[in-house]
């Protein structure tokens, strides 16, 4: 069903919540099995900006918008990374009730910790990152770590999406008939 009579300039909401959702769910699932699988950054911002540019053209498509300007594919495609955020965050937050997994990335921080410590030149250096290992090696340190992390994750997530939402409409929007 066509969401026509709507004000171009304006956002149809009713119409962008679907696509907002579903790119949001599929960046997020995406963003963690690339995360996991490869794990190499280039790959986890990709996901990150195709679930913007899939939330808009979703949205350029449900609404029948003849035209969605940047600033318009910007904030659908952030809610779109919002979502994804969200999604991966509960699925990060359920892994970590796991006792065996909060081992692991213990051992994980602490593998990486004493290689910075054997490339550190100076005593400070050694003993700061010797102090932050000691404080996650309670469960209230490693959470507090993993707040942050997440706090920085969310941040990227709903930057590089609604990046990816303003390439969409560049890329991908409808422009207006002309004549």
């Amino acid at each position: 069903m066509p969401f026509s009579g709507a004000n171009p300039d304006r956002i149809n909401w009713r119409a962008a919540m679907i696509g907002i959702l579903i790119a949001g769910i599929v960046g997020g699932f995406a963003t963690l099995v690339f995360s996991a699988v490869i794990p190499f950054l280039p790959f986890t911002a990709l996901c990150m900006i195709a679930c913007g540019g899939i939330a808009v053209s979703l949205y350029g498509h449900r609404a029948h918008a003849m035209h969605v300007k940047p600033s318009q594919g910007f904030r659908i495609g952030a809610l779109a990374g919002l979502v994804g955020f969200l999604l991966t965050s509960i699925i990060a937050l359920v892994d970590l009730t796991s006792a065996y997994a909060r081992s692991q990335i213990r051992l994980q921080i602490q593998e990486q910790a004493n290689k910075a410590i054997a490339s550190a030149t100076d005593a400070a250096s050694r003993d700061a990152i010797q102090s932050i290992v000691g404080r996650i090696s309670t469960d209230s340190g490693l959470f507090s770590l993993f707040l942050l992390f997440l706090l920085i994750f969310g941040v990227l997530f709903v930057f590089l999406s609604g990046f990816g939402g303003l390439l969409g409409a560049w890329l991908f929007g409808r422009k207006p008939h002309e004549g």
